[in-house]
């Protein structure tokens, strides 16, 4: 975060009044500040929805996608996986102006998040390991193993991977 990221600054904006209670009943359950919840909504929308459409993301119910996978066999799994990948450069780049691995890693971070999907990481010694609970199944941990192997090798990176039905691991050395 930049420091210009770090200043504060006030506007005043008019919001619909059914927006403004929805939010409020929001921030009320959710025990945050109203405050926290818009600030929380822009930053969402400017990290991911400004662009997410404009670059092919759509929305499929967990269910869908789940029974989709499910139903693939496992070469054509990895086929998609991978050409999912050869995209992800090009929609890297678009959504935040660079194609390095730090910023491909926080395009992952976004779309779990988007996905509703769980991740926790850990730093141990030079390794940074990445867990991702997503409860998609077995099939769901092939095509990201794929289709994140295939991502960080056109980077020039490694990644040890662990992965169950519900949960995909990828520990990459820090370089």
């Amino acid at each position: 975060m930049s420091e210009n990221d770090k200043k504060n600054t006030t506007v005043t904006l008019r919001i619909s009044s059914h927006s403004y209670k929805k939010l409020k009943k929001h921030a009320e359950n959710e025990n945050l500040s109203f405050n926290v919840i818009a600030n929380h909504a822009l930053s969402n929308f400017l990290e991911w929805d400004m662009a997410a459409e404009k670059v092919g993301w759509v929305i499929f119910h967990r269910n869908t996608m789940k029974e989709l996978i499910e139903n693939m066999d496992e070469k054509t799994l990895e086929t998609l996986a991978i050409s999912a990948a050869n995209n992800l450069k090009d929609v890297t780049l678009f959504m935040s102006g660079k194609t390095d691995i730090t910023n491909s890693i926080n395009m992952l971070r976004k779309w779990a998040k988007k996905s509703g999907f769980v991740t926790i990481e850990y730093e141990h010694d030079d390794k940074r390991k990445i867990v991702f609970q997503h409860n998609m199944g077995k099939k769901w941990s092939v095509f990201c193993q794929a289709h994140y192997n295939k991502m960080l090798q056109d980077m020039a990176h490694t990644a040890k991977f662990d992965i169950t039905d519900h949960t995909l691991a990828l520990e990459i050395p820090n370089k």
